[in-house]
């Protein structure tokens, strides 16, 4: 599965966004679906960073995973988003294996990283 870039999301806004798409359906689903990210071809992990989350630790979090993936050398991407309105339980990770269901992690440290990532 191909990754999200710039030339994908470029593409949605010219093609989807801005004049909806008469024909070639597939082409335009197929991209979609990995905006989406229907099928990963990677590990992902999905950080909420808010300003909730940031007050509860969540960009220490971010480092922390930013330095296990680079300690390891791994190829996993970090994406990081919005409140899901859980601001007591923050910060939230969610971890997704790919052909696996996302699991999330909540009030999650840097000293609990390495653990859920192992």
């Amino acid at each position: 599965m191909e990754k999200v870039t710039t030339d994908s999301i470029k593409f949605c806004v010219e093609n989807i966004i801005a004049s909806p798409p008469t024909e070639d359906t597939k082409y335009i689903n197929d991209k979609l679906s990995i905006l989406r990210r229907n099928n990963i071809s990677i590990p992902i992990v999905y950080l909420g960073i808010t300003s909730s989350s940031i007050v509860a630790g969540a960009l220490e979090v971010r480092d922390a995973i930013d330095e296990y993936i680079a300690e390891a050398d791994l190829d996993i991407e970090l994406i990081e988003v919005g409140s899901i309105g859980l601001c007591s339980i923050e910060p939230i990770m969610d971890v997704q294996l790919p052909g696996k269901c996302r699991v999330s992690f909540q009030q999650v440290t840097p000293e609990l990283v390495q653990q859920i990532l192992d």
